[in-house]
């Protein structure tokens, strides 16, 4: 059975075990509440699991298997925010059954290739009321559980407490939120601090993400790296199970993401203390980047294709069919390859290095402003955009001009990189610059894409003329991509202009 996905909304409060919990009447007069049931008794058993490192709890994922309630079955938790996260859900299967590779796959990207066995035994008794609206609707539940966790992995013996939980469905509004809150905090209940029944469990044993960087000018340009490091691998990770599950543009995403870090190290490299482990793993993501190519530049391909024949007037031949055929064939395949990337031990030793790097020591240079650093270190790839412009300026023919200028845009691509590292400690200079280098990067952008796609339509000619097909609506697509490459230049010298 496929997996169902909501949102969970939800809040956690400590409370006394003396504290009574609000009464019927004080409930019955919430905002659009209509009718009040319960209590009705639960009692659940849940083991949760994770990784001898604990990769889950670092960042506050859960998974567990439970009995009992309404929900039993398998869930996941992803943090979403403070007061929400995505909950996947499983049904049941053999007590017996491993853990549903579908949610595995889910947070592959931490789990890796690491086993993933029981952490805590969490036994609940729970008391819930259900808040339910005009006809018949349920707007929130409010439940009151007494809680025995007992650790599976070491004789730290059983700890037990009281909590409520508030817990808001679709048809709940803000208002009925609010409202909730206050009269819980009324009758002696406090927000918690513990997002999970799990991380309290686990007391300061679970592990905690260090909090987002308040950059500035001031702010050492180690802190800087740090912080652009922090939020690209967990871009990456995130990707990881976007691409698992077939989501849309996950596949170009992914490699942003693989992009931006190698960016992001050749950028800073003067600030790493080990340049030569981190060119390593440089080299690792390109090799996954390579890796993605095919089913993304075959997506842009499909795409570009799909426009230029609704612009054109003169179709002979299966023209569109064969486009069809061809490219989706190269597309399974590349996602295929794409795919068995992302289980290889070599990916996910890479993901190691990456979390490695995050923490990894830096040099003195790294302990200075990032105003004088990150400033000068940007500046190194404005110059190196620049040299890549003239040798562009230079090429002899139109073959090597079309790979400078994709040079050029190479190094377009990571000087706007390293503005937006850089912007949340400089600011608006870096804005600026970030934009105009996009706009030079898709300018030449579309500049490669017509490179490729000439080199396409040349290849489909040569198969449609095997095929006993006309190639002449191929010649005149690829003569429409050189006409279009001239009128590029102009946008080429303007955008380039523009950055100085």
């Amino acid at each position: 059975m496929a997996a169902s996905v909501h949102a969970e909304v939800e809040r956690k409060y400590d409370v006394d075990e003396h504290v009574a919990l609000p009464d019927r009447r004080a409930l019955a007069q919430l905002p659009g509440v209509a009718v009040v049931e319960g209590p009705a008794e639960e009692r659940l058993e849940a083991t949760y699991v994770d990784t001898a490192g604990l990769d889950l709890v670092a960042h506050k994922v859960t998974l567990r298997r439970r009995t009992g309630g309404h929900d039993a079955g398998w869930t996941l938790k992803l943090p979403v925010s403070r007061e929400e996260r995505q909950e996947v859900h499983l049904p049941l299967g053999p007590a017996n059954e491993p853990v549903p590779e579908e949610l595995l796959d889910r947070v592959r990207a931490h789990v890796r290739d690491h086993a993933v066995t029981p952490l805590v035994r969490i036994s609940t008794t729970r008391q819930v009321h259900r808040l339910i609206g005009d006809g018949g609707v349920l707007l929130a539940w409010l439940v009151d559980d007494q809680v025995t966790a007992t650790p599976l992995r070491t004789d730290s013996g059983t700890s037990s407490w009281r909590e409520w939980e508030v817990e808001l469905t679709d048809e709940g509004g803000r208002e009925l939120w609010d409202a909730l809150d206050a009269v819980v905090g009324a009758a002696g209940a406090s927000r918690s601090d513990s997002g999970s029944k799990l991380a309290r469990s686990l007391g300061e044993g679970a592990p905690e993400p260090p909090p987002p960087a308040r950059l500035s000018r001031r702010s050492s340009a180690g802190d800087v790296l740090r912080e652009a490091l922090t939020t690209q691998v967990e871009a990456l990770k995130t990707q990881d199970a976007a691409v698992r599950r077939g989501a849309g543009d996950s596949v170009h995403q992914l490699r942003i993401a693989s992009r931006r870090l190698r960016s992001t190290l050749a950028t800073y490299r003067p600030l790493l203390r080990d340049p030569d482990a981190a060119q390593t793993v440089r080299d690792e993501l390109q090799w996954l980047g390579l890796g993605l190519n095919t089913a993304r530049d075959t997506q842009v391909m499909q795409a570009r294709l799909a426009s230029l024949l609704e612009q054109e007037p003169l179709v002979v031949g299966p023209v569109q069919e064969r486009i069809a055929a061809e490219l989706t064939k190269r597309f399974v395949t590349g996602l295929r390859e794409g795919l068995a990337l992302l289980d290889q031990e070599r990916y996910f030793r890479l993901l190691d290095a990456l979390d490695a790097l995050v923490v990894a020591p830096l040099t003195a240079r790294a302990d200075k402003p990032a105003g004088t650093v990150v400033h000068a270190l940007v500046g190194r790839n404005r110059r190196r955009l620049r040299r890549a412009a003239r040798r562009a300026e230079r090429a002899d023919d139109r073959d090597q001009r079309d790979l400078a200028l994709h040079e050029v845009r190479k190094a377009a691509k990571r000087l706007r990189y390293a503005a937006e590292t850089a912007r949340p400690a400089l600011g608006k200079p870096m804005k600026k610059l970030a934009r105009r280098a996009k706009a030079l990067q898709d300018v030449l952008g579309e500049h490669q894409d017509g490179v490729v796609c000439r080199a396409l339509l040349l290849d489909l000619a040569t198969s449609a003329t095997a095929h006993g097909e006309s190639a002449f609506t191929y010649g005149r697509l690829h003569a429409h991509e050189e006409a279009l490459t001239a009128t590029q230049e102009a946008a080429y010298r303007q955008a380039l202009a523009a950055l100085g």
